[in-house]
């Protein structure tokens, strides 16, 4: 077994209270990418040269071995950036692109999506060599080569480090976002066993509840589980709750007694634990407690993505939940993020554990309310204030193990 490091599993809570929705794209003098796709792809608006250069375009990507299924797609997303350039440059000229206009718009298309700024970027890395190799450009050879390096993917490629920037927050209402939370179930669990604990709760010696008290407490996240002394076999085919001899034993009932305790809505003093004045107006309004709500969705994503070995954070099934969490809570669901965690080998081949831990914990986290299972999955806007602050504490460790390689 691996030894856990002394830097492992760091303590959930950096400054997440202080963690607000990203802000917005910086304004510009350029169209949005996505209205000006939208606006100009009805009016059909390309500078009049496109009507030749395209089928050329398509022409020469094809001798050039380009793979035939993506040759559309490159011609079609290199067509909506010259609607956009057309609708944001004076003299619109697709045989010599100004510098300056182009990095402005592969910022703008990065901000709707990182993965829109890469396939762009390609589209057009490609279209600017069918220029050169067809002696089509008719600007400055140094604008050519500036935009040559300023369209090559592996610049705007992003990197496996970087998770945080894929999630969109589309600057909803603070108080609706609250209210929207307080009505998901890990809101209504952790309220309930708040509620359990009423004006304190005895404790053990080690600090966690009696046994006679973890069926009540259980039962409060939707667990059926007994405190027992001994662990009792069911028999006669009947499925009786589990019994357990520690509360420690029943997984999702430690994680929101552990999720109250970092939040600040109980404190443990001794062998009592007891509810804190800001647990008591979380329990009076759920809807208005909008720090909270926030905070306890930050411990059970830290839960699910930050590994207890920080050794080699990138490989861990924990990197692959949240990768998916990332996509999932991007402005494109639907696209994947080019983050392959390395696969564990030795001692074990853990290809079959890491997606069974991965399944499970994406199940968990629906249950909990904090993913939505459709077509695609999806981060619900309202609990993404609290995935940003995780994923950027993953990419931290990453960059940290990175550098120590």
């Amino acid at each position: 077994m691996a030894k856990k490091s002394s830097k492992a599993k760091k303590t959930r809570f950096g400054n997440p209270a202080t963690a607000a929705a990203a802000e917005g794209a910086t304004a510009s003098n350029v169209i949005s990418f996505s209205d000006a796709v939208a606006q100009r792809a009805k009016a059909g608006l390309l500078p009049a040269p496109m009507d030749r250069l395209v089928p050329a375009f398509k022409d020469w990507m094809a001798a050039a071995g380009v793979p035939t299924e993506e040759i559309p797609r490159l011609a079609s997303l290199l067509m909506n950036f010259f609607r956009n350039y057309t609708a944001s440059a004076s003299s619109p000229d697709p045989t010599k692109l100004d510098v300056k206009l182009t990095g402005q718009m592969l910022e703008d298309a990065g901000r709707f999506h990182p993965e829109m700024r890469v396939s762009v970027s390609l589209a057009l890395n490609s279209y600017l060599k069918f220029l050169l190799t067809t002696q089509a450009w008719t600007g400055p050879h140094t604008d050519l080569l500036a935009l040559l390096s300023l369209t090559d993917e592996t610049i705007f490629a992003p990197s496996s480090q970087e998770l945080a920037l894929y999630v969109y927050h589309d600057g909803s209402d603070p108080a609706a976002a609250g209210a929207d939370r307080a009505a998901r179930p890990y809101v209504l669990w952790a309220a309930a066993l708040l509620e359990w604990i009423g004006d304190g709760r005895e404790l053990t010696a080690t600090g966690l509840l009696r046994r006679k008290d973890i069926a009540a407490a259980a039962a409060c996240v939707e667990v059926d589980a007994l405190g027992s002394a001994s662990v009792q076999l069911p028999s006669d085919g009947q499925e009786p709750a589990r019994t357990v001899t520690s509360m420690a034993h029943v997984p999702r009932l430690m994680q929101y007694w552990q999720a109250l305790i970092d939040t600040k809505l109980i404190r443990v003093r001794g062998k009592k634990a007891e509810p804190t004045k800001a647990g008591r107006a979380f329990l009076r309004a759920p809807a208005l407690a909008l720090q909270p709500t926030a905070q306890l969705a930050y411990c059970l994503f830290y839960d699910e993505t930050i590994p207890y070995d920080d050794s080699d954070p990138a490989g861990s099934t924990e990197a692959a939940v949240a990768r998916l969490l990332a996509a999932a809570a991007s402005s494109a669901p639907d696209i994947a993020i080019p983050f392959e965690p390395a696969e564990a080998s030795h001692p074990f081949d853990l290809s079959d554990w890491q997606a069974l831990r991965v399944a499970r914990s994406l199940t968990d986290l629906a249950t909990a309310g904090l993913v939505e299972q459709g077509t695609v999955l999806v981060v619900p806007q309202s609990v993404r204030l609290g995935l940003t602050p995780v994923l950027e504490s993953l990419d931290e460790m990453i960059t940290e193990a990175d550098s120590s390689h």
